[in-house]
């Protein structure tokens, strides 16, 4: 059997491996039943954003955040909100504001009253991780976290830390779907945001209790099709920037790699946006699917300050309200959520709990050439 005539399961890893020439036997040995497991396996992120629940109807009973304009109507009688009729909208309102010689409100939140921000209360559902080992209350949350409430997950597994949803779950353009959503998928297209992942070390595709996990940045573009759709199989380099570089061991169990805690940093380059990902102890949890892709969570605590200057005070007073929220209400309630790293003064946490999905599709993870690393590249698979 050729090389053109290999099908399916485990001959996708040889049908890959012809792309730079193969054997017959090589090709046949992939594609029968007594084939080995892979012992690399490489992936480059189709999406990455924050993991947004399944909102119940009840999960912000005094509807969403406001933005600005909407902010301004509210504050005002029937009286005045019909004069108002004329009031510009969109991106006019705020050059009109920005005309009356106003601060910027999300470069200097703390120069504005707070005016409230809508957040998550109660238990509540949320994707994410047991990140302190403590089913967190009000009144019991660990020696190291400020007072905070965990929530459930999905089947009802208590102690899941996403504080960060609690501020973003009430915004409109936080919801799946939403502007968010599809800025996220826009930076990764246009490689602003390419993720690879290698997963090293396999014995068995199920179950094996020592694998390596390698989280990279590179400065590639997404492989895709003549219609934006990404390709599986590109060769896609990782950055030679070591602090991009997360590694770590991991368990596989039941077809799901599980890790951490590790520290991990990405480039989160987005658009017009400068800036890094860093996330403190966090875990990794990743499935391997059927169709030989990946799709998982990773998580970890983001402080407060470095989320705020990417999705606030960078976005502009435009991003945000084009998401639909206001900058000050935002930074308070973001101080109020943060559930880790205590400032050693204040006491206040300075970091806050959060959770992301990642889906992926096979590709060769390229490294660059380190004296110290002799393996070049990743199978696809």
């Amino acid at each position: 059997m050729g090389c053109e005539d290999v099908r399916g399961g485990l001959a996708a890893f040889a049908a890959f491996a012809c792309l730079a020439g193969c054997s017959p036997d090589a090709a046949e040995v992939a594609g029968s039943d007594a084939a080995p497991a892979p012992s690399h396996r490489g992936f480059v992120a189709t999406d990455f954003t924050f993991e947004q629940p399944a909102s119940a109807p009840n999960a912000c009973p005094q509807g969403f955040n406001l933005d600005e304009r909407e902010h301004y109507l509210a504050g005002l009688t029937a009286a005045e909100r019909a004069a108002a009729v004329d009031l510009p909208q969109g991106l006019d309102y705020l050059r009109m504001m920005r005309a009356r010689g106003r601060p910027d409100p999300c470069d200097e939140p703390k120069a504005f009253e707070d005016l409230g921000h809508l957040v998550l209360d109660g238990p509540g559902v949320a994707a994410g991780f047991d990140l302190d080992g403590v089913t967190s209350t009000r009144e019991n949350s660990g020696p190291e976290a400020c007072p905070h409430e965990d929530f459930s997950s999905a089947s009802g597994a208590p102690g899941f830390d996403n504080a960060l949803w609690r501020v973003l779950g009430c915004i409109r353009g936080y919801q799946r779907g939403s502007t968010i959503d599809e800025y996220a998928i826009e930076n990764i297209k246009s490689g602003a945001r390419t993720i690879l992942i290698e997963i090293t070390d396999l014995d068995d595709l199920r179950d094996d209790d020592d694998v390596g996990l390698g989280i990279y940045s590179s400065s590639d573009l997404l492989p895709a099709a003549a219609d934006g759709r990404p390709l599986s199989g590109g060769s896609l380099s990782v950055t030679e920037a070591l602090r991009f570089h997360n590694t770590a061991r991991g368990v596989l169990k039941d077809g799901v790699l599980s890790a951490g805690p590790i520290d991990l940093r990405l480039d989160f380059k987005g658009q017009f946006l400068e800036s890094e990902l860093h996330l403190r102890d966090a875990r990794v949890r990743l499935e391997l699917t059927p169709d030989g892709g990946l799709r998982g969570l990773i998580g970890g605590y983001w402080a407060i300050e470095e989320f705020y200057d990417v999705y606030a005070r960078q976005a502009t007073t435009a991003g945000a309200y084009t998401v639909g929220f206001r900058c000050p209400a935002l930074h308070s309630a973001l101080v109020r959520a943060a559930d880790r790293s205590p400032d050693a003064e204040t006491g206040a946490c300075t970091a806050v709990s959060t959770a992301f999905r990642i889906e992926a599709i096979p590709a060769f993870v390229v490294q660059p050439p380190p004296s110290t690393n002799t393996q070049a590249s990743t199978e696809a698979f």
